[in-house]
């Protein structure tokens, strides 16, 4: 599967990311299915789940990878969960409607009022859940509840534009993102109110979540700090997080028509696979670790207390983030175990032992996220840009802008220009409504852009 995304996505994104996102869909793929799993033989079963921070450049094709994943290797699921839908929908019907005939002309006649309304409100498959509230989410996953399938996925493509929103006091992204903790272990604890007195606490549904950005968009100081409170509160804990290092060479592929068709043939043997695959995996089945899966477990847990407590006086969150690691590396060993062996319940050694791999070569990425910090030169350059197009009334030339915040070295300032300019110009349409655009008026090489809105 990765090397099929490698080419889809041209090479511009680490083999490890992909990853990250092929194991959260994987992970949906499993937990629709209602799979469990108890710690320990006496443990209640718990869900499923599994959260992936991606931060990748703009134009990497972060959400190219995450489409491909569901149009390409997994495009039988919407269908399958429809179909349960549709199911679950006519035994309600025919129950509410039989309960109905018992009763007399009148009480009858609202009882089938009452059926119909119910009926509406039993929701339609959603793969995804984008620019989600958590409303919107306690409702999906009492739908869940109500018909023992499915799982929640929630995408959020451009994580930095809701922790903007956060920052800036949107009360849907200020609701939203600080509960995301909360669910990642299934647990829907609604707020009540007179109009919702009907709700209830829900326990036990698999949560999925897929959070991509330029990091560029959470680089300003609020912003940054948002992340980090979010991390620091119980994401970093719970959640395999990669960081684009602009220090990694990557290896871009040259596509032709011939890679390009062999990737989607490749892709439809996949999702041969994955539709075998889930076909298999048993309705709510509960699986436990073996003993060795157990010891591997064990050990590996000492040795995130360890860590954990030698890096809790130099960098808390960091050692919360270590000290909790164990748990979404027991809960990924399931679905690579499930993924694997779709009938066998018994959690072997060897998928623990995939599973702390992906951990260990994800895990430095954490503390890259967290020394990540922006230039000064950038806020200069954010200053400048603004102040010159708050009032311009002709276009400026990249030399102009190098000169007017003082980049004295001219040969790095085309690397800084094209790592930060991009992202100055999208907070000034973000930020200021103020669109820029690139101008090629003066011809030749010379790079400049103006202002159209």
């Amino acid at each position: 599967m990765i090397e099929t995304l490698r080419t889809i996505t041209e090479g511009e994104i680490e083999d490890i990311a992909l990853e990250n996102m092929i194991n959260a869909k994987l992970t949906q793929l499993v937990a629709t299915k209602n799979v469990r799993f108890k710690q320990y033989a006496n443990s209640d079963p718990a869900p499923l789940g599994y959260y992936s921070f991606c931060f990748i450049p703009s134009g990497f094709g972060k959400d190219k990878a995450v489409r491909f994943i569901d149009k390409n290797f997994m495009p039988f699921l919407k269908d399958k969960i429809t179909k349960m839908i549709d199911r679950y929908k006519q035994e309600l019907q025919s129950r509410l409607y039989a309960e109905a005939a018992q009763l007399e002309t009148k009480a009858r006649k609202e009882a089938e009022k009452l059926a119909e309304e119910q009926l509406r409100q039993v929701r339609p498959c959603n793969i995804n859940i984008a620019d989600a509230t958590f409303t919107a989410l306690y409702y999906e996953a009492e739908k869940i509840e109500q018909i023992g399938y499915g799982a929640i996925c929630i995408k959020l493509m451009e994580l930095g534009d809701y922790i903007r929103d956060a920052v800036k006091g949107d009360g849907t992204a200020k609701e939203l993102l600080p509960k995301l903790k909360d669910v990642s272990d299934g647990d829907f604890n609604p707020r009540l109110t007179r109009t919702d007195a009907d709700r209830h606490e829900i326990s036990g549904i698999a949560t999925i979540g897929i959070f991509c950005c330029d990091f560029n968009s959470v680089r300003k100081e609020k912003n940054k700090e948002y992340l980090m409170e979010l991390l620091d509160g119980g994401m970093g804990r719970r959640s395999f997080v990669y960081f684009f290092d602009k220090n990694v060479q990557l290896n871009p592929i040259e596509l032709d028509w011939k890679r390009e068709e062999k990737a989607y043939q490749n892709a439809k043997e996949i999702a041969i696979w994955l539709e075998d695959v889930f076909d298999k995996i048993p309705m709510n089945m509960v699986c436990e670790f073996s003993n060795e899966a157990k010891d591997l477990l064990n050990e590996f847990k000492k040795e995130c207390k360890q860590q954990s407590k030698e890096l809790m006086q130099e960098n808390e969150l960091l050692a919360k983030a270590y000290g909790g690691a164990y748990w979404i590396v027991s809960k990924l060993s399931v679905t690579k175990a499930v993924i694997a062996e779709p009938t066998n319940n018994l959690i072997s050694v060897k998928y623990v032992e995939q599973a702390i791999d992906f951990y260990r070569r994800i895990k430095p990425y954490l503390s890259m996220v967290i020394k990540e910090k922006e230039p000064d030169e950038v806020d200069k350059l954010r200053n400048f840009m603004l102040q010159w197009a708050k009032k311009a009334s002709e276009p400026i030339k990249s030399g102009e802008i190098r000169k007017g915040i003082d980049h004295t070295n001219t040969n790095t300032w085309k690397s800084f220009k094209n790592e930060w300019l991009p992202s100055v110009l999208d907070w000034l349409e973000k930020e200021y409504n103020i669109i820029v655009r690139p101008y090629t008026g003066f011809g030749g090489n010379t790079e400049a852009w103006q202002v159209v809105k």
